[in-house]
């Protein structure tokens, strides 16, 4: 017996409908797939009728190397679970490079005779029994796979940060190195503003994001690498108010609080070419310009 045949025939072994066996979406799981072979009173190994123990097959399962299964009820097969049913070549259907756009897949669907909602072949005069929404689009009509919105489509992937105009400026091509606006915070404003994404910039909730993207900075799957905490070319604004003591001039301030000037001396000046001198600021003005919420409260020495 050819077992080359029974594995990839059209015809399901298992579900009788018109696909490769491997790619059974009604029967998916090892377990399954075993039941069902009880049931149709099939043997394990061959998957011919009316014997199992008495199999004269000597073939090894190419996944475990054993002789008591055939591969498509093996435990270590993996398109026993979500293997590509667009390709029949690697796992996940909805990332599928073979098929990357959305016309393409539409073809492939419609060659196969697949239920545009499930991705499965149940005859064209039984309804479909899905009714979950696009995990896209909230949209009842179609399978994620299918959904013009889905981020893995090639028309979808193209268009990243580095095609369009900076989000953070508009003066350039790249949002990555934007010169103008280097505060992180600043550069999470503008996003929430905009109404993007933080993981992949474009404008959907970032809780309905799906990309599997890692930031290229610190490698976290939870922001992109134009906002990381992580990327030391950033300023922060907690930095702006962070100095050594060894970084400070030596001067004389003079501080002005409800009009009430109280003077402190940093320190007397020596000779080290930086003579003294006496400004005036006024602190909630200051905080206010650099966008700080800070309560500032100055006693007399």
């Amino acid at each position: 017996m050819d077992l080359t045949s029974v594995s990839t025939s059209e015809t399901c072994t298992f579900c009788k409908g018109c696909h490769n066996s491997n790619r059974c979406c009604v029967y998916k799981t090892a377990a399954s797939r075993q039941q069902r072979l009880k049931e149709q009173h099939r043997c394990n190994r061959c998957l011919g009728y009316g014997h199992n123990s008495n199999c004269t097959i000597s073939t090894f399962c190419r996944y475990c190397n054993k002789r008591s299964h055939h591969e498509l009820v093996c435990n270590l097969n993996a398109k026993n679970e979500d293997w590509c049913t667009l390709c029949d070549t690697h796992f996940n259907s909805n990332e599928c490079q073979v098929y990357e756009t959305h016309s393409k897949r539409a073809k492939r669907v419609t060659l196969l005779k697949l239920c545009k909602l499930c991705l499965t072949h149940h005859g064209v005069h039984r309804s479909c029994s899905r009714y979950d929404p696009c995990a896209y689009c909230d949209q009842q009509n179609h399978h994620k796979v299918l959904c013009r919105q889905n981020p893995y489509l090639k028309e979808n992937r193209d268009h990243i940060l580095s095609f369009v105009n900076c989000i953070f400026c508009s003066n350039h091509s790249d949002s990555g190195i934007c010169p103008v606006v280097r505060d992180l915070e600043t550069r999470k404003a503008i996003i929430k503003e905009q109404r993007r994404c933080e993981k992949c910039m474009r404008r959907h909730p970032t809780e309905n994001c799906f990309y599997r993207n890692r930031c290229k900075v610190c490698s976290s799957p939870e922001h992109h690498d134009v906002i990381c905490p992580n990327d030391k070319t950033l300023t922060k604004r907690r930095d702006l108010l962070t100095f050594e003591d060894d970084d400070l001039p030596n001067f004389d301030i003079v501080f002005k609080d409800d009009g009430l000037k109280h003077d402190h001396l940093n320190s007397s000046s020596e000779d080290d070419g930086i003579g003294s001198c006496e400004n005036s600021f006024d602190l909630p003005t200051v905080f206010a310009e650099l966008s700080l919420k800070s309560d500032v409260s100055t006693t007399s020495p």
